[in-house]
């Protein structure tokens, strides 16, 4: 369905069967997504048990990757990533500004949304008027929360 054939002009006549209509369909499309993230994430634990013995296999086999006729060939592939403690952050962080310099520092390093946003909220509510330095102007997102109703 295109949104632009389900919106009105500003200023027409809305009538209540029509929203209740449209609402109800979102509730629909909503549980339908749901549903199909759920199912989505049984299928992943799945795929990622399955993996789990092929590697074992692999692994018990000393083989690295093995070809499967009318498939392709399936490689280990190994990789490894790199975590700091948080009690050790500060003295990580400041080996790298004293090995890297401030510029690549700070285009390294960068704060998750959610505590930046967690911050700015903090420092408005001390002084409504806070303008954080160096940040774009905030961006509204909206969407719609369905309670359910007591009847």
């Amino acid at each position: 369905m295109k949104i632009m054939s389900a919106l009105r002009k500003f200023g027409e006549a809305m009538d209540t069967v029509t929203l209740d209509t449209e609402i109800q369909k979102m509730r629909e499309r909503e549980l339908e997504y749901k549903a199909a993230q759920k199912k989505a994430d049984v299928l992943k634990d799945e795929y990622k048990i399955q993996e789990k013995i092929v590697l074992q296999l692999l692994d018990e086999s000393g083989k690295e990757n093995y070809y499967v006729d009318g498939l392709g060939l399936a490689t280990k592939v190994s990789k490894d990533s790199y975590y700091y403690n948080k009690a050790g952050s500060k003295e990580f962080l400041d080996s790298l500004l004293e090995k890297v310099g401030p510029d690549a520092f700070y285009n390294m390093v960068s704060v998750h949304h959610a505590t930046l946003t967690s911050f700015i909220k903090a420092e408005k509510e001390i002084d409504e008027n806070y303008k954080p330095p160096g940040m774009y102007e905030p961006v509204t997102k909206h969407s719609i929360k369905i309670k359910r109703s007591s009847k």
